[in-house]
């Protein structure tokens, strides 16, 4: 299977179900459907899509795609016209799907995201989109508006209102957040007591997780008395993976506790922070686009999701030994002092195996630092036992050196997969390096004829036996640790709309323009 078109869907979200919903479909060639309609061939090839992470610090990249569409006889213009003039629609934040298209016209979707950038040229002859991933919508700050003392919203209006929660068992007990005001000690320019607005968080991390994403993903309203958070957010989540590890996370010591005294200028951070890292979890993007999340954990002979061997890689680009992502010494910090913002414990983590190996600390410039914010609800022998735990999570998949293989596989073979996925890889150029169980014979050694082969031969590196061996004897398998990348190869899949005089359908810039500027009156415009 050969792909060599791409088709692109932008949505028409806030117009959904009704009659005026229109979304945009638009590919490189003639003849793509979407949704039973025919995209409109006028974009180019979307550039490469890339996502990496970086699991000792919890931490998954924004990737982003740029996607050039040209505007034949200026209907993406008109398109956008109609969205940004309107108060049912928008552009930017618009849900957009990328496809790959095989042979037989079959299509596979391969990026979800949201519009970050629009631009064009001069004569808007064609619109350049930057489309990022999700993650993008955690970068915009919350509760501003609950801190804000310009907001006629009572404490009452925003518990019912704004703050997402839900009733614990008994059907009573509040459980997410909740904002109260209480006495702190501060005044105001009078002198006069202010109580100070607080809000606070109470219950599990994956409820925590959910209801960041809930506020970050619904659509705002100035509305008082009005709920504006919705389900949206689903959409845009692996909710799989999200119950996978909430069961993995069962014990009530991940019943977190957390005070907010101003608003969060940056979700995205405060989740890799605050949940990810001491819960020793690091998030992802699936081929899908959507947000999921996955325990750190060794992979054992059966979690591989694909297999890679001669039968589907095209080439094997890199082989490197690093410790770029190597950590045998971790700093934690606990007993957390909200209103100080500041730990009352400070409990130091090594690891003997991994230093004894290199020698050395790493990172070389301090122990690794997590934040432990949110267990004050437990005894200070359990908030020591939690503090251990994820330093031995860490200690257990990243202390030892790493081995890093770039591979490149035909897109049909990696259209399931997502950073993060272990799979089973074997080649016959390639060495193991590690693992108990050494593989088959491949590269043999060279030998006089009146020595002996002492390795018997299996391929060795002069540092010892324990090196050798082939990736088919280890049984653990390889995680894609690093980057997991979506070459889109440009096979020059272009389009020439304008001062193209040899074609009689193509109108010319002022007649399109004329149409545009009759569009705009019609719409009340300038």
């Amino acid at each position: 299977m050969k792909y060599y078109h791409y088709a692109i869907k932008i949505f028409d979200s806030l117009r959904s179900g009704t009659d005026d919903e229109s979304p945009l479909y638009v590919a490189t060639g003639e003849g793509i459907y979407i949704d039973g309609v025919e995209c409109a061939a006028i974009c180019d090839t979307p550039s490469n899509i890339t996502t990496s992470i970086t699991p000792t610090e919890s931490k998954c990249s924004v990737s982003s795609t740029t996607v050039k569409i040209y505007n034949k006889d200026y209907s993406l213009s008109q398109w956008f016209y109609e969205r940004q003039n309107s108060e049912g629609s928008m552009t930017y934040g618009e849900k957009v799907e990328i496809y790959a298209v095989d042979a037989d016209k079959n299509t596979y979707l391969i990026y979800m995201g949201i519009i970050r950038e629009i631009s064009n040229d001069t004569l808007e002859s064609y619109y350049e989109i930057e489309v990022s991933d999700v993650q993008e919508r955690l970068k915009t700050s919350i509760f501003d508006r609950e801190f804000s003392s310009y907001s006629n919203e009572t404490l009452d209006d925003i518990n019912t209102y704004r703050l997402p929660y839900y009733l614990d068992d008994d059907g009573v007990t509040r459980k997410g957040f909740y904002a109260l005001e209480q006495d702190e000690g501060e005044t105001d320019d009078d002198g006069e007591s202010v109580d100070t607005r607080v809000i606070t968080f109470d219950g599990h991390v994956i409820d925590f997780i959910e209801m960041i994403y809930q506020i970050a993903f619904s659509t705002d309203t100035l509305d008082v008395q009005a709920s504006y958070l919705s389900d949206d957010w689903q959409d845009f989540v692996d909710t799989d993976s999200f119950d996978s590890v909430r069961e993995s996370l069962s014990s009530s010591s991940y019943d977190f506790y957390f005070e907010f005294r101003e608003a969060v200028d940056d979700p995205y951070e405060y989740l890799q922070e605050n949940i990810y890292k001491p819960c020793g979890i690091f998030p992802y993007v699936n081929s899908e686009g959507k947000l999921g999340i996955k325990l750190h954990k060794q992979p054992e002979s059966g979690d591989e999701v694909a297999t890679f061997s001669e039968e589907n890689i095209i080439s094997v680009d890199d082989k490197t030994i690093t410790d770029e992502n190597v950590v045998n010494h971790i700093q934690c910090k606990y007993g957390w002092k909200f209103e100080d913002d500041e730990e009352s414990t400070i409990s130091y983590y090594g690891n003997s195996d991994s230093y004894n190996k290199f020698r050395m600390f790493i990172p070389t410039d301090g122990p690794q630092e997590i934040e432990i914010r949110g267990i004050n609800n437990l005894s200070d022998t359990a908030r020591a036992t939690f503090a251990q735990g994820v330093s031995d999570a860490l200690f257990s998949r990243y202390a030892l050196p790493l081995i890093e293989v770039t591979i490149t596989v035909p897109l049909e073979e990696a259209t399931d997969l997502k950073v993060g996925d272990y799979v089973y890889f074997s080649h016959e150029t390639v060495v193991a390096w590690e693992g108990d169980t050494q593989g088959t014979a491949g590269i043999g050694s060279v030998e006089e004829e009146e020595e002996e082969d002492e390795y018997d031969g299996i391929a060795h590196l002069d540092v010892g036996h324990e090196w050798g061996a082939f990736i088919d004897g280890n049984n653990l398998g390889k995680a894609i640790d690093s980057f997991l990348v979506v070459t889109t190869t440009d096979s020059e899949i272009n389009h020439s709309f304008f001062n193209d005089t040899t074609d009689s359908n193509i109108r010319s810039c002022l007649d399109n323009h004329n149409e545009v500027d009759s569009f705009l009156d019609d719409q009340g415009g300038c």
